[in-house]
């Protein structure tokens, strides 16, 4: 039983015109000299529970969640984007992600909020009774 995550960090995605209503540079777009953009990088975060019912009952799947990194490396909004088709999966990762730190992406050596896609796989090990 356990739970894998690895983040697709992309500054922004899905929020461009947000990014833009507030005057920063949207990710992809650095046509200036110097100018320096940085992902969000993970800390020591905890995976998510497997829950005992989704494990007796061998609920696997994959959840995506879509997370703001705060230019505090806090989580902000946090949402699913792409469900494991099990509301038990998809809570635990929630409230793991909810729960996570990041160094927070950089533009210019500053820190800023930005947009991740965090992949959460939820796989029973042969071992695991469903009982």
């Amino acid at each position: 039983r356990s739970c894998t995550s690895t983040a697709s960090a992309a500054p922004g995605r899905g929020s461009v015109a947000g990014e833009a209503a507030r005057g920063q540079r949207p990710a992809g777009s650095a046509s200036q000299e110097g100018y320096s953009e940085a992902m969000p990088r993970y800390r020591e975060n905890r995976p998510p529970v497997y829950p005992a019912t989704a494990r007796q009952r061998g609920y696997e799947g994959d959840v995506l969640i879509a997370a703001e990194i705060r230019a505090d490396g806090r989580i902000g909004t946090v949402r699913v984007k792409r469900s494991s088709g099990y509301a038990s999966l998809d809570d635990s990762a929630l409230e793991a992600v909810r729960a996570w730190r990041f160094e927070p992406a950089r533009r210019m050596g500053a820190a800023v909020d930005a947009w991740v896609e965090i992949p959460i796989r939820f796989k029973l090990s042969p071992g695991d009774s469903l009982m």
